[in-house]
Formats: C-alpha cells, sequence, structure tokens
C-alpha cells in the first residue's frame, strides 16, 4: 500500500484522501489494487492552501 501511495504521490502528483480498508482491493489471486481515487487531488492544488 505505500508503494502504491509512493507512486500517485512522487510519480502522479497526486494524494489519494480517501484511504481506508474498503479503497483495498484484493481479487482472488491475492493481487491487490488501491481504488477510491474519486477523492484524489493534485498535489500541487493542496500546497496552494
Amino acid at each position: 500500500i505505500t508503494e502504491a501511495l509512493g507512486f500517485f504521490h512522487y510519480t502522479c502528483k497526486l494524494i489519494h484522501r480517501n484511504l481506508c480498508p474498503q479503497s483495498v482491493i484484493v481479487n482472488k489471486r491475492g493481487t491487490w489494487k488501491l481504488a477510491g481515487l474519486e477523492f484524489a487531488e493534485g498535489a500541487m492544488n493542496l500546497m496552494q492552501w
């Protein structure tokens, strides 16, 4: 999860803003994905506050 958040933050310049257990989806093979990006914000937008 921290690897995915690091990718969002440093590579995509996004902040997730909705991290909760329901945002982590695991399929039958055990592969997980981080969902719940409808509240994501650009990191630069938040720095202007």
